[in-house]
């Protein structure tokens, strides 16, 4: 029997692929989680903020995004700015792979 909590584990999964896509595809410059928040909700994925960032801190502890915070000390702006890395590209291509990040999708 399939319960909710294999449905949110899948749920995770196909996240991270989805957030490994969109840094992929913004790259060189980045993506901020707000961004990628209206991205995911373009593709009906309503993750809220927090578990964007989760997700985000799951995919650079596997190597394969990097997060840089950027500040405006002037404006009072910080933002979590996600970067594909060499591997993050390797898996999106298929020639490594990782567990927990499934890519569904175009």
């Amino acid at each position: 029997m399939v319960n909710k909590q294999m449905f949110e584990i899948a749920g995770n999964h196909e996240l991270r692929g989805y957030i490994l896509k969109i840094a992929n595809e913004i790259q060189p410059f980045g993506a901020g989680v707000p961004f990628i928040k209206i991205l995911l909700h373009q593709l009906k994925f309503t993750p809220d903020e927090a578990t964007i960032m989760n997700a985000c801190k799951y995919l650079e502890g596997k190597g394969l995004v990097r997060m840089e915070n950027v500040c405006d000390r002037v404006k009072n702006i910080s933002r979590d700015i996600v970067y594909i890395t060499p591997k993050g590209i390797d898996v999106l291509e298929g020639t490594e792979t990782v567990s927990g990040v499934e890519l569904v999708g175009d």
